[in-house]
């Protein structure tokens, strides 16, 4: 796994790369989070303990905040801020070194 330190490792596709890496104090790793994805079961009976919701058909999405920054990507790291240009306007309101996952539901 690269180590950006104080500059772009240019060996990182430009979507896994820190926007502003020289604003980190020390060296960091960074990579996509893996998504959550639902499956298919035979039964809707759950076990003790565990909870399960419904699937919504919409886009799964990570965003993310950085120096005043915001990146839309699909589950597969595509671009998709543009399509979502509301939920762009709205990330902008999140602090710094935020990251959400979630379910776009259109």
């Amino acid at each position: 796994m690269p180590v950006l330190q104080g500059g772009i490792d240019k060996a990182l596709p430009q979507e896994k790369r820190c926007l502003n890496p020289a604003s980190v104090p020390h060296p960091m790793v960074w990579t996509l989070p893996e998504p959550m994805l639902t499956i298919s079961v035979n039964s809707p009976d759950l076990p003790l303990l565990h909870a399960a919701e419904p699937k919504w058909d919409g886009f799964r999405a990570l965003a993310s905040v950085d120096a005043g920054q915001v990146v839309l990507r699909s589950r597969r790291g595509t671009g998709i801020g543009p399509a979502f240009a509301e939920v762009m306007a709205g990330a902008e309101q999140l602090p710094d070194a935020t990251t959400l996952v979630g379910e776009l539901v259109v």
